[in-house]
């Protein structure tokens, strides 16, 4: 057999001695200077890691929760311990996958129980099918079914696109819960509906959150699709350490906390 025809694995025995053999000097380098034990700053860190960040770690900026009582576009206590704004685009794949499994979960343990409110931020960084998918929701709202119309048009989490928004599209959502077809397209197309999208880009953007899904659980930073622990850790933490308070001036802020203030770029 010709040298150039020779398989690939034939190559990388000789590499693979190599390898090892370079392994084997770090790994008696590392025992004859240290004794053979992990760096103590390196144990630390993961020992950090796995206990989750403490309060006085977690830098919080200045939770953008409306917490009004007629917002159609939130669910939970208005005066809940902790509230979570989720700012999601209709045609993000993250955004659905987050919608169909954790949203879904985070809303049975902790909005069920009162200590969690969500106030979702519909955008339009996707473009007009995005925007137009927004207003839907936001008429949705107006009668009452934002949550419902919300959760249905991500679905199964399956990322949306052009031909799953168009507008009659989303007039068939809205029809699966009996929602008065006219008053839902007047709504959807109205100027009331556009100035909320609007308003919804400009906020996230005032913090940073120029990625989706972005979120703010009593001013602490989160952004994309994360596992649902991430989202407990961080809501336990904030109804422990920086729970909103009723009266008026309370660390949800984040400046009463002692957590000091995050970057706008970690929205």
């Amino acid at each position: 057999m010709h040298p150039s025809s020779r398989p690939f694995w034939f190559w990388a025995i000789p590499v693979n001695i190599v390898i090892i053999a370079l392994i084997t000097v770090g790994i008696l380098a590392i025992d004859e200077d240290g004794g053979g034990q992990a760096p103590v700053a390196g144990g630390e860190a993961s020992a950090t890691a796995e206990a989750g960040p403490r309060a006085d770690e977690v830098q919080r900026i200045e939770s953008t929760a409306r917490r009004d009582a007629e917002d159609p576009c939130a669910l939970g206590q208005v005066d809940a311990p902790v509230a979570m704004v989720v700012y999601s685009d209709g045609q993000c794949p993250y955004c659905a996958q987050h919608a169909a499994t954790t949203e879904i979960a985070l809303i049975e343990q902790y909005v069920n129980a009162g200590t969690l409110r969500i106030e979702w931020r519909d955008m339009d960084f996707f473009g007009e099918d995005s925007n137009r998918a927004a207003r839907a929701a936001w008429a949705a709202g107006r009668q009452s079914m934002y949550r419902e119309y919300h959760g249905a048009l991500f679905g199964d989490g399956e990322q949306l696109g052009p031909a799953d928004l168009t507008e009659e599209e989303l007039v068939a959502v809205a029809e699966q819960f009996g929602l008065d077809e006219e008053a839902f397209r007047a709504d959807m197309e109205s100027a009331e509906a556009s100035a909320w999208v609007e308003a919804n880009v400009e906020e996230a953007s005032s913090i940073g959150a120029f990625n989706t899904p972005s979120f703010l659980i009593n001013g602490q930073p989160l952004a994309g699709a994360l596992p649902a622990e991430e989202f407990e850790a961080a809501i336990e933490l904030a109804a422990e350490a920086a729970p909103y308070d009723p009266a008026g001036g309370g660390p949800e802020s984040g400046h009463d906390s002692g957590a000091g203030s995050a970057p706008a770029s970690e929205g």
